[in-house]
């Protein structure tokens, strides 16, 4: 019994501490909030240099917690025809201890937008946010229930990446 509290210790430590890739995108509704999560991506090896780095990201892998909006996102994103999303990142510009900027060109659906972009490190994590529109990429917001729920156009882009 003793190994077994030591191992799973052990193991909670190490998994614990562990920082896993992530994207996220938060949307709102006239009626609520939503969240569409995705960890099924790496980051480039040399992302932990701050050189050029590209991300590419499935839009089948996002989880929306409830399978309708999670099937309606990817709908919305024509997952069928534009699978991916492109994040590819510039040099980055030191700011100040622990902060960079970034051009980022984002592809979406064929289109391309740059946004300049803050990240922040802290130890081997690199976080950033930033606000984008779905008509930034051509994208009329969806309406469910003949109008009644209407999504709003902009959407909250956040990710977490390991540098290792």
């Amino acid at each position: 019994m003793k190994n077994f509290i030591l191992i799973y210790f052990l193991l909670f430590s190490i998994c614990g501490n562990a920082q896993e890739n992530n994207f996220t995108i938060i949307g709102k509704t006239n009626v609520n909030t939503f969240k569409c999560i995705n960890k099924n991506f790496d980051t480039p090896s040399t992302f932990g240099n701050l050189t050029n780095n590209k991300i590419i990201i499935n839009v089948v892998d996002f989880n929306c917690k409830f399978d309708y909006i999670t099937k309606d996102f990817r709908k919305t994103l024509s997952a069928d025809k534009f699978p991916q999303i492109q994040v590819s990142f510039g040099k980055f510009k030191k700011n100040t201890a622990g902060t960079y900027s970034s051009l980022a060109e984002v592809k979406l659906m064929n289109k391309v937008r740059n946004y300049t972009i803050e990240l922040t490190e802290n130890g081997n994590i690199i976080t950033a946010k930033q606000v984008v529109k779905f008509s930034d990429f051509g994208i009329t917001p969806p309406k469910k229930m003949g109008g009644m729920i209407v999504v709003k156009d902009e959407l909250q882009l956040f990710f977490n990446l390991n540098k290792d």
